[in-house]
């Protein structure tokens, strides 16, 4: 009922070891399966119990892993996915179906919602961003969505700054006789935080403010949970940050709405 499923290295040896065909099984592509059938070997079980050094004279390096597989284990765990940095990522995106068309209003509260979170994502990494790009797809015609990017005159990770930018941008690409169905944003340009620059009319002082709210704002949502802590913006009926919060990789973390 949760559309969660479980299973276990004890589950997969009683459920999955004599499953067949092999090409069900994540990462099993037609050429490793016409290798196996060399030596016979049809299902996980005979992989499980075929001679290692075959499995290695056949497959190099990558044995260790079907090998793995026909066991039911999994080695990476879910510490070593929360802790990953890709090397030399130099943007990263967000992107979501909204749950019904949305109204140019509407929409404009979902961008802001995003936005907002992802200057949090920002912060969180220690990082800033001079590069904005917007995507919206309409429900009457996904082949043709608007789109637009603009480059910031500073480099920040800070919502005043980045978020009216977003808000302009928006307002330059949006066509608001068209029901909003798919907003996406890019933060791109990305550099560590010490190399962050502001124009010669900022003020520092508000700057130094920001980063402290900023601070106890990540603090107290890492510490209750994201929705600890909200703005009134995500209480909107049509806001979705709320529910987005509780979702794990972009799906509901329980069967509860």
């Amino acid at each position: 009922p949760d559309r969660i499923g479980w299973l276990t290295e004890e589950k997969f040896l009683k459920e999955l070891w004599h499953h067949k065909p092999l090409s069900d099984f994540w990462q099993i592509s037609t050429g490793t399966i016409n290798r196996l059938a060399k030596y016979g070997i049809t299902d996980m079980y005979g992989i499980a119990h075929c001679s290692e050094d075959i499995l290695y004279n056949e497959f190099g390096v990558n044995a260790e892993l079907l090998i793995d597989h026909s066991w039911g284990r999994e080695t990476c765990l879910m510490s070593d996915i929360k802790n990953y940095k890709p090397k030399g990522s130099k943007s990263f995106s967000n992107s979501q179906i909204l749950p019904c068309a949305y109204k140019y209003e509407d929409a404009k509260t979902i961008v802001k919602e995003m936005i907002q979170d992802g200057c949090y994502r920002l912060a969180r990494e220690g990082v800033v961003t001079s590069h904005i790009h917007l995507f919206l797809g309409y429900q009457d015609d996904r082949e043709n969505p608007t789109k637009g990017g603009v480059r910031l005159n500073v480099s920040t990770n800070l919502f005043s700054i980045i978020g009216k930018n977003a808000d302009e941008l928006f307002e330059k690409i949006v066509d608001k006789n068209r029901m909003i169905r798919q907003i996406a944003y890019t933060f791109s340009e990305l550099q560590p935080e010490g190399m962050e620059q502001y124009d010669l009319f900022t003020d520092y002082n508000a700057i130094n403010k920001e980063k402290k709210l900023v601070k106890s704002i990540l603090n107290i949502q890492d510490r209750y949970g994201k929705n600890s802590l909200l703005k009134g913006l995500d209480l909107n009926e049509k806001a979705t940050q709320r529910e987005r919060n509780n979702m794990i990789g972009g799906h509901r973390a329980n069967g509860k709405n």
